[in-house]
């Protein structure tokens, strides 16, 4: 399991000054995949920065249907509400 969040918005610190607008638009996407079959297990793309948390719970309940003998991810996860998922 694995986020990632990007922008598409190129404008400088300067330009979203001009524009008000001080955070600019964000996508976080969240994937979890099987490394042996290259399979992806879940998906998700969320708007604006959110925790993992939110995402990795709805993931393992998803994935149990697989079997997995293990999940790796990184420290982002590694919280007490996803460990008893």
């Amino acid at each position: 399991m694995d986020g990632s969040g990007f922008t598409n918005d190129y404008a400088d610190k300067y330009y979203a000054i001009i524009r008000q607008k001080e955070r600019k638009s964000y996508i976080k996407n969240h994937i979890s995949i099987d490394v042996e079959s290259r399979l992806i297990l879940h998906f998700a793309a969320q708007r604006g920065p959110r925790f993992d948390t939110r995402f990795a719970i709805a993931a393992i309940r998803n994935m149990k249907k697989y079997n997995p003998k293990y999940i790796l991810a990184d420290r982002a996860y590694d919280t007490e509400p996803i460990k008893n998922a």
